[in-house]
């Protein structure tokens, strides 16, 4: 892999980006976001950000969307990042993304709106335990006691807890 990364290196201090881009497309995905970051540091953002891209397309994974992500916001793009957050948060809802999309939201004035569109959809697919979780951290007590009764109320087992045991 050193060899690898070396080859790519060296297009790239050549100011060959395009053939480097062509060798890259080739990499495998750990190896590309070792790449593109390289791509980044000579210059080559928007054909570092087309082959994360291209490649996260193709196999839907996480690890591009995040890296984009991240660059988005070493750019200073909130509005990309907020989108490719909210993509992460939908593949795999947690507090921590939640808590993200909260981050990046405010400044740009929409979490009202998020937060909203949030909750209903958590509430759509049910996703009892992460709405508690919220509730909480808003300092909603009444709101996160009410789903738990929800909870106990549709088991069919008897009362649960929030860990549903």
């Amino acid at each position: 892999m050193a060899r690898h990364l070396d080859r790519h290196g060296e297009l790239l201090t050549l100011k060959l980006g395009e053939e480097a881009a062509a060798a890259v497309r080739e990499a495998r995905d750990y190896q590309l976001l070792n790449l593109a970051d390289l791509f980044v540091d000579e210059g080559y953002d928007e054909l570092a950000e087309t082959l994360v891209r291209q490649r996260t397309s193709i196999d839907q994974g996480t690890w591009g969307v995040n890296w984009l992500k991240e660059h988005a916001l070493r750019r200073g793009d909130q509005e990309e990042a907020l989108t490719l957050a909210e993509r992460l948060f939908w593949d795999r809802p947690t507090l921590d993304g939640y808590r993200e999309l909260e981050a990046l939201a405010r400044p740009l004035d929409r979490w009202d709106e998020l937060r909203k569109t949030l909750i209903a959809r958590l509430d759509e697919e049910q996703r009892h335990v992460l709405l508690i979780e919220i509730y909480l951290r808003a300092g909603e007590v009444d709101q996160a006691l009410g789903r738990l009764q929800e909870m106990n109320a549709a088991s069919a087992h008897g009362p649960l807890s929030i860990y549903g045991w």
